[in-house]
């Protein structure tokens, strides 16, 4: 997603689940169709690069938490957080 895209959103939801979680799932067919999760587990879906995604998230979150008023931008801003 572009940084552009989530600085004009109006409420954004951080999902956080582990990388071995998600893999899980995919293994499972819940993100992916079954034929195509094989693929996806040994490419893009990998555990570094899950995890990597992961960080990049925590710290989006965290930075926008920091930045004064950021809560209060737009008439419907929410953080979610497990």
């Amino acid at each position: 997603m572009p940084d552009a895209a989530l600085a004009e959103a109006e409420e954004i939801r951080f999902l956080d689940n582990s990388p071995e979680a998600l893999r899980k799932r995919l293994g499972h067919g819940n993100i992916y169709p079954t034929g195509s999760a094989t693929q996806a587990l040994e490419s893009l879906f990998r555990t570094e690069n899950l995890a990597a995604l992961r960080e990049i998230g925590l710290r989006v979150v965290a930075e926008t938490l920091a930045v004064p008023g950021a809560a209060r931008r737009g008439s419907r801003r929410t953080c979610w957080w497990p």
